[in-house]
């Protein structure tokens, strides 16, 4: 756990640099890394588990808008596939080898939608709401470490947005290349 605590560079919680300062301490579990919401409680944190496994939650990328449209905010994908890439290479950094899993949740959702700016798209606006509380994605096994983690999140990615009644995520090109276009 001292090598986890070190590595400071690497153990941040996910969009910590939305908030005004972030800080780790050892606890029970391991190591954890969290920054405060402006609630007041906990936005973000990350839990390095003394068995390897991370736990990373941010809780402010989801939130009504103008506090009644509930709406997943697009750049949520960008937060997390740019934490995967650094929680990646904190195991590699520790010396854990692939195969690794990961899981992407989303909890407390049901109501939500897809927001997208009106006209970006050429086709409408889905009406679709998500019908679950919580999208428990499938885990997704990494055999190799990579330059970029996007192409692993596509398909969990795709399930939030078909969820809110789209066919996939339009953030990846025919090619499965992510390429984020404000929405």
């Amino acid at each position: 756990m001292r090598d986890v605590y070190r590595r400071s560079d690497l153990l941040t919680p996910i969009a910590a640099e939305d908030y005004p300062g972030w800080g780790r301490h050892y606890n029970f579990d391991g190591v954890i890394a969290s920054v405060a919401a402006q609630s007041a409680r906990v936005g973000s944190y990350l839990q390095v588990f003394r068995n390897g496994c991370l736990e990373a939650v941010e809780a402010e990328l989801l939130r009504p808008l103008d506090g009644q449209r509930k709406v997943i905010i697009p750049p949520y994908e960008l937060r997390v596939g740019e934490a995967v890439g650094i929680y990646f290479e904190l195991l590699k950094a520790l010396g854990f080898e692939p195969p690794i899993f990961l899981m992407l949740s989303l909890l407390g959702v049901n109501g939500y939608e897809m927001f997208r700016r009106p006209g970006v798209l050429h086709r409408p606006m889905s009406e679709q709401t998500i019908r679950h509380n919580d999208l428990i994605m499938p885990e997704v096994q990494i055999d190799e470490y990579a330059e970029s983690y996007f192409p692993f999140l596509k398909q969990s990615f795709d399930v939030v947005w078909q969820a809110c009644g789209w066919e996939g995520d339009p953030n990846y090109d025919e090619n499965g290349v992510w390429n984020y276009r404000d929405r």
